[in-house]
């Protein structure tokens, strides 16, 4: 009987991904295919026959995670829609972000409560290993973020840092730490702001030693600056923010180059010294309006003297 119902479900399966295969043999340039799996009345048909399978039928396993991941992209394409239901659309999300967290947990076989009780008992699977074991935490801590469950999305991206063999996987993770912490940040008071700040600035530095390259590192790099400047340390935040400011092909990034003329407005001093930063920045992109930027940044950090000081230097670069 075990064999029959393994048998059907693999039949299924195997129809869903013929059909999906012959319908891209009819495909029309600039025509999307339509994903069978999408339709729910599959999922669901699926679904069922997988529930028929013993815990330790491979087939039950690898039904879940495909049955997972779509679930999961279903969710994100609702989060994306701009539908007049909007509310439905969000709860629908969230109940298949919550069927997939079910689905994948299942599949690593660690969560406890999943024997069958009865005449025939069943054991849970033995626990998932290797790569696979590193996507299915990782895909866990994404819905687990995606639904606001901090505290329970915090120990799967830790762990996910921990582990050296997959860098990409390292980055995203260190990346959604320090993020977490700074949005612990901004609820506390801020004698415990500082904590949170520091812990950030951990993971964005194990973010960009990881980074690699120079474009996946901009967005580090200017995270990192932010704390920074939260923390008070504006010679270290405009340094940071510098190694933001171009992508690989030269080109200015104009947020950064924005806050770091707020940075520099904010600094302090003379205004000597912030020059000297803005001006090969002017001069590669032929904008001189960088100088009268940073003397109004430092009048509306009340450091008239800086101010007057950039002004002048900017009068004698506008062309006449």
């Amino acid at each position: 009987m075990r064999q029959a119902c393994s048998f059907r479900v693999i039949s299924v399966f195997l129809a869903v991904v013929l059909a999906a295969g012959l319908l891209s043999l009819f495909q029309f340039p600039g025509v999307p295919l339509p994903n069978v799996w999408a339709d729910e009345s599959v999922l669901k048909q699926i679904e069922t026959l997988r529930g028929t399978l013993s815990l330790q039928d491979p087939a039950r396993r690898d039904l879940g995670l495909k049955l997972a991941d779509q679930l999961f992209e279903e969710a994100n394409q609702l989060g994306r829609k701009s539908s007049p239901e909007g509310e439905q659309s969000l709860q629908k999300a969230s109940l298949y972000r919550k069927q997939a967290i079910a689905l994948y947990e299942e599949a690593l076989g660690e969560k406890t409560g999943q024997e069958r009780v009865g005449p025939n008992p069943q054991k849970p699977p033995n626990p998932t290993e290797g790569l696979q074991k590193i996507k299915i935490q990782f895909q866990l801590a994404r819905l687990r973020t995606q639904l606001w469950e901090f505290d329970r999305a915090q120990p799967l991206w830790e762990v996910l840092v921990q582990q050296q063999d997959h860098p990409k996987i390292r980055l995203e993770a260190a990346l959604q730490l320090a993020e977490l912490h700074e949005e612990e940040r901004a609820q506390v008071a801020s004698q415990e702001a500082l904590t949170f700040q520091e812990k950030a600035d951990f993971y964005y530095r194990i973010a960009i030693e990881g980074c690699g390259s120079q474009d996946v590192c901009l967005y580090s790099h200017y995270r990192r600056a932010w704390c920074l400047y939260r923390m008070k340390k504006s010679e270290e935040a405009i340094t940071e923010i510098k190694l933001s400011l171009w992508n690989s092909k030269g080109q200015i990034q104009e947020e950064a180059l924005r806050d770091l003329l707020l940075f520099l407005g904010n600094s302090g001093g003379d205004g000597k010294s912030a020059l000297r930063e803005v001006e090969p920045v002017a001069e590669k992109i032929s904008r001189p309006e960088l100088y009268a930027l940073l003397a109004e940044g430092f009048f509306a950090s009340g450091n008239q003297g800086a101010g007057a000081h950039v002004l002048e230097h900017a009068v004698t670069q506008t062309p006449t």
